[in-house]
């Protein structure tokens, strides 16, 4: 995995090593992003119409994350380092976007440990330790994501574009049970624009995404005990190692994507409205018995306006919907039916900004809203959290010399939980799992709370080829209760080029 991420970046590297970068600063860097439609939509064909600079970014990561404040299954002490780069190039009139990264993490003292690399709330199915040591975990993750567009075609009407993207996860705990982890996503979405006139765009993408992913877990030592999850706090008792240790837990995931594109340009601002929806199956199995499966539907919505003569203040929408299905066993009965609904608005504007791309100050306004709510029949448990987030963000633009620039900001936002609630009519005597666990990852979701991030952004233009830079980001959670707060960190050495 190493390897592969490292070629592509060597290739990257010699490939477009020979022309200057378009964009020569952090505040150029993220303007030019913020104000582009299709950069980070569903359809690569888009890219075509892009007016976005060109540029190529290579940076080395810290991260650190420390403090109790934390959900139920993450760690009180969490480090990573990684080595990651984007890029948009013209390429003989193709339009090639591509972000790499290659991450290492590891996570001290896990109070509730699993046989995931992560969990997530529309998958039921794994393996857990019936207890609550504190336990470390290292981790691997590393991303390869590529978009091109054609030129565009037929009088400027028509481009064809196709996104590849390849995601591979590890994870290892060397402490008894001892578990690893593997875990690999490809996707590819191809997709196709067409310009109605000057100022309607329609797009349509559609993909396959194919997950598979195994996790062991064993010990050398004599078996302990560990449970086996079905979601919301029903298990099976079971134990690791010695010759009635559980198998491999083998995971099977197919999805198909569809995107639909709407870009809308007009006198004082431009418009794009997507739609996507995308249909998962995953299929759990422990040494070809399967344990469950999880049909999940995906339904998004999001739109983003560009207002003003530079186009420089922005208004966005998301709404994502996830409606997901518990099977289980052979049969594939029906278990549970489960809503999450994540929703975004915001609003930004750069003012001061310049023929070269830059702003003088930024401000912005928004809030997140995260719902959970799922509901398995037999046995009876429900788990409910709705939670809103609004938060506002100052950021200034300063020109030190001529060669050297500063980008400061600062982000406020309080946590509102309202109907937080867990319940389960099972067995729990003598677990700790499900004794304990959802409770306390109630607690967590259910708690109000500050959330303040500063990040400095500093920029030396060595010539006319490279740009180093540096970057800090600090940020703290404080929770309203008791619970202890956490510290994040990030620091971040790069350079345009």
């Amino acid at each position: 995995m190493k390897k592969t991420v490292l070629t592509v970046f060597c290739l990257l590297a010699v490939l477009f090593g020979a022309k200057a970068q378009d964009i020569d600063d952090r505040a150029q860097y993220k303007l030019n992003i913020a104000t582009d439609l299709w950069y980070n939509s569903a359809n690569a064909a888009g890219l075509a119409y892009s007016n976005m600079a060109a540029w190529r970014n290579v940076w080395l990561d810290y991260d650190l994350a420390k403090g109790k404040f934390t959900d139920a299954w993450g760690a009180r002490s969490q480090s990573s380092l990684s080595l990651a780069g984007d890029m948009l190039m013209d390429i003989e009139g193709f339009k090639v976007a591509a972000n790499l990264s290659l991450e290492r993490n590891r996570l001290s003292k896990s109070r509730y440990n699993n046989s995931l690399y992560e969990l997530s709330w529309d998958m039921p199915y794994f393996v857990a330790l019936n207890s609550d040591e504190l336990i470390g975990w290292k981790q691997s993750h590393a991303v390869i994501d590529v978009s091109a567009a054609t030129p565009l075609m037929f009088d400027d009407m028509l481009s064809f574009g196709v996104n590849l993207k390849m995601d591979m996860k590890g994870a290892s705990k060397n402490a008894s049970p001892n578990c690893r982890y593997r875990g690999l996503s490809l996707e590819i979405m191809p997709s196709a624009t067409f310009a109605i006139d000057e100022a309607n765009i329609v797009g349509l993408s559609a993909g396959y995404k194919l997950r598979p992913s195994r996790s062991v877990v064993g010990t050398e030592e004599e078996a302990s005990t560990v449970v086996l999850l079905k979601g919301l706090g029903n298990y099976d008792k079971r134990v690791a190692g010695g010759t009635m240790g559980i198998a491999p837990i083998e995971y099977s995931s197919g999805a198909f994507a569809i995107a639909m594109d709407y870009k809308r340009a007009g006198y004082s601002s431009d418009w794009l409205f997507e739609l996507t929806f995308d249909k998962c199956g995953t299929s759990v199995s422990e040494d070809e018995s399967k344990i469950g499966q999880v049909d999940k539907f995906l339904t998004g919505l999001s739109a983003k306006g560009l207002f003003g003569e530079s186009r420089s203040r922005i208004l966005s929408f998301s709404l994502l919907h996830n409606l997901n299905y518990w099977l289980e066993g052979a049969n594939a009965t029906t278990k549970a039916n489960n809503n999450q609904l994540d929703a975004n608005l915001d609003y930004t504007a750069y003012t001061g900004v310049d023929d070269g791309g830059s702003f003088d100050w930024m401000f912005g306004l928004g809030a997140d809203m995260h719902l959970l709510s799922y509901k398995r029949y037999v046995p009876d448990a429900s788990f409910k959290v709705v939670n809103v987030l609004p938060y506002a963000a100052l950021g200034k633009n300063l020109l030190l010399t001529k060669e050297q620039s500063l980008l400061a900001s600062l982000k406020l936002g309080y946590n509102f939980a309202a109907g937080s609630k867990y319940k389960y009519g099972g067995e729990t005597v003598g677990n700790q799992i499900v004794g304990y666990m959802y409770d306390d990852e109630i607690d967590y979701l259910g708690s109000y709370y500050l959330r303040t991030t500063f990040s400095a952004d500093y920029t030396y233009r060595l010539n006319t080829m490279l740009a180093p830079y540096a970057s800090l980001g600090i940020g703290l959670l404080t929770p309203m209760s008791s619970a202890g707060s956490r510290f994040i960190m990030s620091l971040k050495v790069g350079v345009l080029f």
